[in-house]
């Protein structure tokens, strides 16, 4: 018996170990991912940059950009957080997952203001 005690103590510490270096290395890629929105007359961007090179970048025409919003997802500290979305015809694009009220209510004018809304 403490030789399996043994072998099933490895495994689940084994198992948590890979875990827990899968999500730090996912998040230390995330890190210096920035989204940042582009635009002129004629289209809006929103590319996708790590380490200041361009990894995705998606163009819309002005005239399909129709708005954009956020909505609550949850709170961290007594912070609420906010996912920030683009509407394009109609179809929905993801800016922001997880982001601070603040931020996001910044940059929801900010972005309102550029459209002309």
């Amino acid at each position: 018996m403490d030789n399996g005690f043994r072998v099933i103590w490895t495994l689940f510490s084994s198992v948590f170990v890979i875990i827990g270096l899968v999500m730090f290395f996912k998040t230390l890629r995330r890190i210096k991912t920035d989204v940042r929105i582009e635009g002129n007359e004629a289209q809006i961007s929103l590319r996708i940059y790590n380490n200041h090179l361009i990894v995705s970048d998606q163009s819309f025409p002005r005239g399909e950009v129709t708005d954009v919003r956020s909505s609550n997802v949850g709170s961290v500290n007594n912070i609420a957080m906010k996912r920030i979305e683009l509407i394009v015809a109609n179809r929905v694009e993801k800016i922001s997952d997880w982001i601070s009220e603040d931020e996001a209510n910044r940059f929801v004018m900010e972005l309102r203001e550029a459209l002309g809304k």
